[in-house]
């Protein structure tokens, strides 16, 4: 469920374990890290995944989603959204600031 960090874990700010998501909530943080990994245990490859953390267009407020490359083509999962949308329809919404994987940080 989305919740605010600081009514799951009484600080403004704090990247949840999927555990800690399933038990307490979390927000976007949160589950584009719980895609992540459940995408990982699912066989993509670390270069097909990123955390992109930006800003919600709309909202006017940061945001996280995962950022996902399939077949060539790249993709958006995003708890705000019902759809998963492709990277360029999403980039109407949203404005990435930096991307992290396992092994990379990308600064747009």
């Amino acid at each position: 469920r989305l919740t605010d960090d600081i009514v799951a874990f009484g600080v403004s700010d704090y990247w949840a374990t999927p555990r800690e998501l399933k038990l307490r909530g979390g927000d976007c943080e949160d589950f584009a890290t719980c895609k992540y990994y459940a995408s990982r245990e699912a066989g993509a490859k670390i270069n097909d995944l990123r955390i992109l953390v930006g800003k919600n267009k709309i909202l006017n407020q940061a945001h996280a989603v995962l950022w996902v490359k399939i077949s060539g083509k790249e993709f958006i999962l995003d708890n705000l959204q019902k759809e998963v949308l492709t990277r360029e329809e999403h980039s109407k919404y949203f404005k990435t600031i930096y991307g992290i994987n396992e092994d990379t940080l990308w600064v747009y």
